[in-house]
């Protein structure tokens, strides 16, 4: 086990995995999101960093559409 995942609990463990993915460029972008069972009456949810937050996923993700739809 990578020592960074010690102590860590599973939502951090996809954090750092992702970022990690990212940073090798393997991934161009990831979110990872959180929410409490109770949370599916409001759609409330925490992101665990910009980097892997769900604002930084769908601005990469629209980038990607608008460079495939300029080429088409």
């Amino acid at each position: 086990m990578f020592s960074e995942f010690q102590g860590a609990s599973y939502p951090e463990r996809y954090n750092i995995l992702c970022q990690r993915l990212m940073q090798e460029q393997l991934y161009s972008a990831a979110s990872i999101i959180a929410s409490a069972r109770t949370a599916s009456a409001d759609g409330a949810y925490v992101e665990l960093n910009g980097m892997t937050g769900l604002r930084t996923f769908v601005t990469e993700l629209a980038g990607h559409i608008a460079a495939e739809a300029a080429r088409s």
